[in-house]
């Protein structure tokens, strides 16, 4: 299972990442992990990058400037979730 399929999944994430505020949240995580890109998805990444092509691997770190309210605690949250990490994030309050 890749991170989108979990955002989907109804027993995972789906519930609490709903809507279209998501979609470049969802084309960020695309393109970190160099998973297929739907034509919205890549219309998405290639507006916030210039670039013309889609990643072909998965990128070994990010930087990202996110502001207040911009969904920080929720993506860690997830990713770390997929990489057994979950129970560290579990002390932020209102990680969950």
């Amino acid at each position: 299972m890749n991170i989108l399929e979990a955002l989907d999944d109804k027993n995972l994430f789906a519930p609490h990442f709903r809507g279209p505020s998501w979609a470049s949240w969802r084309a960020f995580l695309a393109a970190l992990f160099a998973l297929p890109m739907g034509a919205d998805d890549a219309a998405i990444y290639r507006a916030a990058t210039g670039r013309h092509c889609n990643p072909a691997t998965p990128f070994n770190e990010a930087a990202l400037i996110v502001g207040r309210r911009g969904g920080k605690i929720s993506r860690s949250r997830d990713n770390c979730g997929l990489s057994g990490d979950i129970q560290r994030l579990r002390a932020i309050p209102g990680a969950w």
